[in-house]
């Protein structure tokens, strides 16, 4: 028998045959959920690119845990950080590759690693909180130790990397004996013990548990005012690539398409110090954290 194929059926027949097969998502894996600004930028970037991507939000420290382990399941091409701590850690377990991407060159020296192992894509100004309507909070670091604030100041936990970040620059600014005088005063004047999240935090000051808060410029801060004291930390949220990412090329075009499409912030000069003083002395804010009684 012989079978004989229309010119429409062979020109779909050879489509079918020369079609190539869809992309292979990049795998990514990073803070936060679905809800996440992170989240409709991976959706722009599939979107324009047609590359897929396939995100595994959760907490920071464990998904650089994996990322450092390799055991995660999809293994991560990307990861992102909440945290300076977290990027810096990986990059120096040697879990990371280097970014190629030209808008690496166009971020601040005090953005990003010297061997572009990773880099910013969100800056978060460490601040003070209070209620519209009041006062507003202390203007500087050091008011917060007065007398006159006892009962009056609400921080979230140090086992948040943020709040670490924080302790971290003031040891690399004032040493590491008078933070920690600075950060035993704090923690006399709490009205509260230290809150798990920045979002309890942020909803203590809110609904007036507290005159004023200490926390980083990221979140719902409807109702409330936010000033960054003098002089002015930060952190960052951090992206890079895998070492043992499968889809390296993709992975490269994904975390050049985010740091050449991310936020742009003021830099004033006293965020010139670099922002890996909260990588290199995370330890030492932990246990300075420790001995002041900061929970």
């Amino acid at each position: 028998m012989i079978y004989r194929c229309t010119a429409v059926a062979c020109v779909l027949l050879l489509g079918a045959c020369s079609a190539e097969p869809p992309p292979t998502p990049v795998v990514v894996y990073a803070y936060g959920d679905e809800s996440s600004s992170l989240a409709a930028e991976f959706a722009a970037f599939a979107g324009e690119t047609g590359i897929p991507i396939d995100v595994r939000f959760g907490a920071s420290g464990e998904l650089t845990d994996d990322v450092m382990t390799n055991s995660g399941s999809p293994p991560a091409d990307v990861l992102v950080t909440s945290n300076v701590a977290d990027i810096w850690r990986a990059a120096e377990k040697g879990a990371l590759r280097p970014i190629r991407a030209d808008a690496f060159d166009e971020i601040s020296d005090a953005q990003k690693d010297p061997d572009r192992f990773w880099a910013a894509v969100r800056v978060h100004a460490h601040v003070l909180v209070a209620p519209l309507g009041t006062g507003g909070p202390p203007s500087s670091w050091n008011d917060i130790k007065l007398p006159e604030f006892a009962g009056h100041l609400c921080m979230s936990s140090s086992q948040l990397a943020g709040n670490r970040a924080l302790l971290a620059h003031l040891v690399a600014d004032i040493g590491e004996l008078q933070a920690e005088r600075l950060v035993r005063r704090w923690v006399r004047n709490l009205a509260l013990p230290p809150f798990s999240s920045q979002d309890e935090l942020l909803a203590a000051v809110r609904d007036g548990r507290c005159t004023f808060g200490i926390g980083t410029l990221h979140g719902d801060f409807d109702g409330l005012v936010a000033a960054s004291p003098r002089p002015q930390y930060f952190d960052i949220s951090a992206i890079g690539v895998a070492r043992h990412a499968q889809q390296a090329e993709s992975a490269q075009q994904l975390v050049g398409w985010l740091l050449d499409n991310r936020p742009q912030y003021f830099e004033s000069q006293s965020s010139l110090r670099h922002v890996s003083v909260a990588g290199w002395l995370d330890e030492e804010a932990r246990l300075l954290a420790e001995r002041a009684g900061y929970r």
